[in-house]
């Protein structure tokens, strides 16, 4: 594991998508314009030694981040998503600290594990003896999903374990308007009082991607008492998704659930916002 810095790759358009300005090929009658795009994956990892004498107990955990950083999308204006991207991905790091900054505290930060009385010691790495048993983590991913001129979405992934049968994992994905430079929320994709009609949509799909009729998702394995609201929805493309955690509407075996459904399909229920997202 590497010490608390700041690991900065700037990733080359062949690795992942091409950056250049507006350009024409005339050699045909189609015009060719490339949209430029200019992203930093930023990374940080810390591991610790600990000791927490009142409850006996003592090991090591590493705390790490990566985030697919957006410097340019075109020519939007991204601050607003630059601005989200942080207060989401380390929601316990003070509001107002650049990516860098916050990365840094963020590794930086073993009490987040929450052992009152522990005594915490940086190391370089985990001995080999003990990388086995020692497997306290905290782990922050951020990373873009879908992209296109008009939208972005992100997916942030936060993963922990301290313990207990399995990792704790969640994902908070939202998608970004670039034309106007706000992260679409509820009241921002779908019309006032159509909550209840997409939850009906997202149970039939949800029915139909499990096989299973509606009136026996209890049976494939969802709670379907607490299956009372679409979740977080997101654009992929053409899609409209809605994203539920690992807990949310299923047991944690069956990780998150994401039920997709055509944005044609749900037109009416859509704002125009969106529908001008989808139809560009």
């Amino acid at each position: 594991m590497t010490k608390p810095l700041v690991n900065t790759i700037i990733l080359s358009a062949a690795a992942v998508m091409a950056g250049c300005s507006v350009t024409t090929d005339r050699s045909g009658s189609a015009e060719v314009s490339d949209f430029v795009i200019d992203q930093t994956i930023k990374s940080a990892s810390q591991c610790y030694a600990f000791a927490d004498s009142a409850i006996d107990i003592n090991g090591y955990a590493c705390i790490s981040a990566s985030v697919m950083w957006p410097d340019k999308l075109g020519d939007s204006p991204i601050r607003n998503l630059q601005d989200s991207l942080i207060a989401r991905a380390f929601a316990s790091v003070p509001a107002g600290q650049g990516i860098d900054s916050a990365i840094k505290k963020f590794v930086s930060t073993p009490e987040v594990f929450s052992l009152d009385n522990a005594k915490w010691t940086r190391v370089d790495s985990i001995p080999a003896n003990d990388a086995g048993n020692s497997a306290y983590y905290l782990d922050m991913t951020a990373r873009v999903t879908y992209l296109d001129e008009n939208m972005v979405t992100y997916q942030i992934t936060g993963s922990s374990y301290t313990g207990g049968a399995h990792p704790n994992t969640s994902m908070d994905i939202f998608t970004y308007d670039l034309k106007t430079g706000r992260v679409l929320g509820k009241s921002d994709m779908f019309i006032a009082g159509s909550e209840g009609k997409l939850l009906e949509i997202v149970k039939q799909q949800l029915a139909e991607d499990l096989k299973t009729p509606v009136d026996k998702l209890s049976e494939a394995g969802i709670f379907v008492d607490q299956l009372n609201n679409i979740g977080e929805p997101y654009l992929n493309g053409e899609s409209v998704v809605f994203h539920y955690n690992p807990y949310d509407i299923a047991p944690y075996y069956m990780g998150s659930i994401d039920v997709s459904v055509w944005a044609s399909t749900i037109q009416q229920y859509l704002t125009p916002e969106v529908k001008a997202l989808i139809a560009q």
